[in-house]
């Protein structure tokens, strides 16, 4: 990556492409992500996911997906705090990629946990591998 008007010349360190397209790059000076965002893009899919990360008295998590016809992909995840009566909620964009039954998501910019990886399911649900899988698949509510 070159650009001498401000003086940067710069050799990726880190690469995340799995199957082809890049998602994403960094250098010592750069991170580069890509995110599908479009104006209004409309939603594609919509898949909520299985509580996980019970512990008794304190909460669990919930996770959903958005899936946008531009492989963009939102994360929704709320945070159930039982003993504090709150949730935290985000969410964070990204992009997807599928490759016959395999799915990659990519989220560049959250400071955690950037990168998901599963399969789908002959029925379309899908399973998280990251998302403790033995919980079960996310599919539409």
């Amino acid at each position: 990556m070159s650009a001498p008007s401000i003086g940067l010349d710069e050799v990726s360190d880190q690469a995340y492409s799995d199957t082809g397209p890049l998602l994403a790059f960094q250098t010592p000076n750069v991170y580069c992500g890509l995110i599908g965002h479009d104006k209004s893009p409309g939603v594609e899919g919509y898949a909520r996911c299985p509580k996980i990360g019970y512990v008794p008295g304190v909460g669990w998590q919930e996770n959903a997906f958005e899936f946008y016809a531009n492989r963009g992909v939102k994360w929704r995840q709320w945070d159930e705090l039982v003993a504090a009566a709150d949730t935290l909620y985000s969410e964070n964009y990204g992009a997807y990629l599928i490759e016959g039954n395999q799915l990659w998501m990519v989220f560049p910019f959250r400071d955690e946990q950037q990168f998901l990886s599963g399969t789908i399911n002959a029925d379309q649900t899908f399973i998280v591998n990251e998302l403790e899988p033995d919980k079960g698949a996310c599919g539409p509510s």
